[in-house]
């Protein structure tokens, strides 16, 4: 299973320390994310950090269910 987030910083400003928190439901185990690095799995923050202005990012979250 793969859930895709996606994070758009639609103001004129850039953001920084942008932070998304998505847990999974307890019937599903974390396998990997993609970008690596940036999710954490136990907390379900993803760390966007700077996002420029009219730009988005996605996250790849790839799961099983248990």
């Amino acid at each position: 299973m793969v859930y895709t987030l996606t994070v758009s910083n639609t103001g004129a400003d850039d953001a920084s320390g942008v932070q998304v928190r998505d847990v999974l439901p307890e019937s599903l185990q974390f396998q990997r994310a993609s970008p690596v690095g940036e999710y954490d799995a136990l907390t379900g923050v993803w760390n966007v950090g700077w996002l420029a202005a009219k730009d988005n990012r996605q996250l790849q979250i790839m799961a099983k269910v248990r």
